[in-house]
């Protein structure tokens, strides 16, 4: 599992990963009504952006795993309009209650947002013209496995997009080895395989899993707060919230004394403490069909 802001955290022990998905699932609904309100923006310029590289076209049919409250869909839903479809999916009840609602506000009646998981999606096989994946896919326990399933639900031809961290701040490393010390359970197993450290690992796992014309691009997203509680909030909104979960209530306050000690060492002049992320855009398609000479047309990847 990576944490939200692009460290590599340990894996949680479960053989069928349902504890990980309900412990990630309880942080996201512990944070969505948070989640990207507490005065700065974070999630929904990288949404913006990845659509952005994706380019869905007008009337093409868009899943967007991992929804969120968003900032991937609706940029999506704007671009393919009326005539095309985008479902949202996402593993945390209360971020599909809030994306829904936002949907109606806003009279997107080609729009449907549902529980979903992103290791598994239940949708038909060729059935997306693009599905998009912003910062999700290093939550999924086993993205080797989940890619070669994503890419049986596009069609021939069909694009992938996906956005994930490059190097983490070193600050949000120390705040989650901070939470980390003060939690109470056994250990987290650390997990060996690190398919979204490097652009060489991400390019290798979709090659594996059917992907074509793939692409890596990044982006330099700095955020800056003005004091040590905007950094805490911000921690707390995302899925930093996951670190924060497994401590107890009566250790947080000290876990959070300690985390914001550290922080007070990397303050700027001025006394604002300064966020450096990179984020990392990838792109990729299905095989488009094969005609072959005797005219019928084969795609060359498995469903």
């Amino acid at each position: 599992m990576t944490d939200a802001g692009g460290g590599h955290a340990a894996q949680l022990s479960d053989p069928e990963h349902a504890e990980t998905k309900a412990i990630i699932a309880a942080a996201f609904d512990n944070s969505a009504d948070s989640y990207e309100q507490v005065g700065v923006e974070f999630f929904a310029p990288l949404g913006a952006e990845l659509v952005r590289r994706a380019a869905p076209q007008p009337g093409e049919h868009v899943l967007d795993l991992g929804c969120g409250r968003g900032h991937c869909l609706f940029p999506a839903a704007e671009a393919v309009g009326s005539r095309g479809s985008v479902t949202g999916t996402d593993l945390s009840p209360r971020m599909v209650q809030l994306c829904a609602a936002e949907a109606a506000r806003r009279g997107l009646a080609h729009v449907h947002v549902e529980l979903g998981d992103a290791s598994d999606p239940a949708f038909p096989a060729a059935n997306f013209d693009l599905i998009t994946a912003g910062m999700v896919m290093f939550f999924v326990p086993e993205p080797r496995k989940a890619l070669p399933r994503v890419a049986a639900l596009l069609r021939p031809g069909g694009r992938f997009a996906m956005s994930s961290f490059g190097p983490s701040d070193p600050k949000f490393d120390e705040t989650m080895g901070i939470l980390y010390r003060h939690r109470i359970g056994p250990p987290w197993e650390d997990n060996p395989d690190k398919p979204f450290t490097t652009h060489e690992t991400i390019t290798a796992m979709l090659a594996d899993s059917g992907f074509v014309d793939i692409e890596i691009t990044e982006m330099q997203h700095d955020i800056v707060f003005a004091d040590l509680d905007g950094y805490w909030a911000w921690v707390g909104s995302h899925g930093g919230r996951i670190m924060i979960d497994q401590v107890r209530p009566e250790h947080l306050p000290a876990a959070r004394a300690d985390v914001y000690a550290m922080l007070s060492e990397h303050r700027e002049p001025d006394g604002s403490l300064i966020h450096r992320s990179r984020a990392w855009f990838t792109t990729a398609r299905r095989p488009p069909v094969t005609t072959h000479p005797g005219g019928k047309g084969t795609a060359r990847v498995p469903a």
